[in-house]
């Protein structure tokens, strides 16, 4: 199935009702689909088995193309009665269909790991690869959302996240520049409006003097400096933290 985001029409009330939360687990009352990003398998943020195993971000639509965006930072199973291939925009997605009655949560109790962060940091902002139904402000309240949810200590630094999220955003109608550079409320935008950089790129990430300085150790370094807690701050941390 191919579809185009310019069809999605955002309904949160509309798709909320289609499902029926219970105390132990969540179940369709109509049928809908889930569409996750394909490459979240590559990324080890998803795998399909007898059961979908994927971070909690996602979206969910219907037959008439409303949607609603799911964002925790959470890795969650599913078990759709389909799995098969579909596209937006042209980006491969996973396609998981519930039926009525269907479970949509057979379980609500998750592991509580805060692992799988560094992956959502490392595909997300280092590499740019941000899903297309997210926005900036969305990006920033998953990232805020994992203390509360994991325990993460990357929700400690909410200016940092902020600054980040900022650079890695652009307008498609000009990707030279990062958002935090441009007059623009981003709680306005729309996916559709944006599209993303990785801080790792040459051409347009975080400096491109300090990209190719830093060379492939950029990624790795840049993720510590952003998750890790530190025991003493040199003054190039300090820039890197700003």
């Amino acid at each position: 199935m191919k579809y185009n985001s310019k069809d999605f029409k955002e309904n949160k009330k509309l798709l909320k009702s289609k499902l029926k939360d219970e105390k132990e687990y969540v179940r369709a009352l109509d049928t809908i689909y889930a569409l996750i990003p394909k490459r979240y398998i590559d990324s080890n943020l998803m795998s399909i088995g007898q059961v979908v195993k994927t971070v909690a971000v996602f979206i969910i639509i219907d037959g008439k193309n409303n949607y609603t965006l799911i964002n925790l930072p959470l890795k969650i199973d599913l078990e759709p009665s389909i799995i098969e291939d579909a596209s937006i925009d042209g980006v491969e997605f996973v396609k998981c269909t519930f039926f009525k009655d269907d479970y949509f949560l057979k379980s609500r109790k998750v592991l509580k790991d805060s692992g799988f962060i560094f992956d959502m940091v490392d595909d997300f902002n280092i590499k740019g690869k941000i899903p297309l139904f997210l926005t900036p402000t969305d990006l920033i309240e998953t990232f805020l959302r994992s203390s509360k949810y994991l325990g993460s200590n990357i929700a400690d630094n909410p200016m940092g996240i902020e600054i980040m999220v900022s650079i890695n955003s652009r307008l498609k109608s000009d990707i030279k520049y990062p958002l935090r550079h441009q007059n623009i409320d981003i709680r306005k935008l729309k996916f559709t409006d944006l599209s993303y950089v990785g801080l790792g790129n040459v051409l347009h990430g975080l400096g491109t003097n300090i990209a190719k300085f830093t060379g492939r150790y950029y990624n790795d370094g840049l993720t510590s400096i952003l998750l890790d807690e530190e025991n003493q701050q040199t003054d190039i941390e300090k820039v890197y933290r700003l």
